[in-house]
């Protein structure tokens, strides 16, 4: 729960990495290989400074260096695993999609891929918000249903999942709402602006949506249950879209026809993930409740 710490460190790393592209790109002019320089040292300076912080915790969070020090316990790393691969293997997902996403972007030209690539850069900076709030619902979801208390991981799943999308659609709007402004620090170019347009209406504009399986999945995550979110996240990015990337040409091949898949796949991968939320807590949580009538 201790966030602020990584948010200084960040912003440490965030200044390093200004001063170094200033000095190494600027004043050295190594070019492309300066900057590359300084996002590597950026991020051994962020890094540094976080292990400096672990290592300065107190017990039981202390990082304590030396091999004499570490050890594994099996049965920690086999959970960590086992909720971690699929939540790992999802983000490749996403990956794989977008490629062909891209892909068929590219078909559009030079001009619509700099808009799309404006839409994205913003995208982008909304989506932190939801994976704030992701990480916020596994940690509370998972310390409140560990102490056995689940009525607060229901409020936990409510309040992220609302917060999502107030704040990430209220992010939304303010781009498209401002997105004249927006388009002026990237380019004048008429005909990328009305690329990045598209793009704005058709997909950050409706971006809030992800919230719903996001902050769902994360929910289950912290309530032990990744497969889950992981299967159906496939199918609802993955697969709906590389269908989409298929078949779109054949019933209007224009840009903005290609972005109607977003919407769309957030649309059915949401309402699929937050009934496999349904579903997941009244299991987990009857299991829970029998086991302690039980134990009375």
């Amino acid at each position: 729960g201790d966030t602020p710490k990584l948010l200084y460190s960040l912003l440490v790393a965030t200044a390093c990495n200004v001063a170094l592209d200033l000095l190494f790109a600027g004043v050295f002019k190594w070019g492309v290989d300066g900057v590359g320089w300084a996002t590597v040292i950026s991020n051994a300076v962020n890094a540094a400074i976080i292990v400096w912080y672990l290592h300065h915790e107190p017990d039981p969070f202390r990082l304590y260096l030396g091999p004499k020090h570490w050890q594994v316990s099996m049965p920690a790393l086999n959970e960590m695993l086992r909720i971690g691969i699929p939540a790992g293997l999802q983000g490749m997902v996403f990956s794989i999609s977008n490629i062909f996403i891209q892909s068929a972007i590219n078909k559009f030209g030079a001009d619509a891929i700099a808009g799309s690539a404006v839409g994205l850069t913003f995208e982008t900076y909304c989506y932190y918000i939801i994976v704030g709030l992701n990480g916020a619902a596994i940690a509370f979801t998972s310390q409140n249903f560990g102490a056995g208390k689940p009525e607060r991981c229901r409020r936990v799943w409510a309040i992220s999942m609302a917060s999502g999308v107030v704040l990430c659609g209220l992010a939304n709007v303010l781009s498209v709402a401002f997105e004249d402004q927006v388009f002026s620090i990237f380019t004048s170019d008429p005909v990328v602006c009305s690329y990045a347009s598209v793009r704005f209406h058709h997909v950050l504009l409706l971006q809030f949506m992800i919230a719903s399986y996001e902050i769902s999945g994360s929910y289950m995550r912290g309530l032990g249950y990744s497969v889950a979110p992981m299967l159906l996240t496939i199918f609802g990015t993955c697969v709906l879209r590389l269908t989409w990337v298929w078949i779109f040409p054949s019933i209007e091949n224009s840009f903005a026809m290609l972005f109607n898949i977003y919407p769309i796949s957030w649309l059915i991968t949401g309402t699929m993930v937050v009934a496999a939320a349904f579903i997941v807590q009244r299991r987990v949580f009857s299991g829970s409740a029998k086991q302690v009538s039980e134990g009375e």
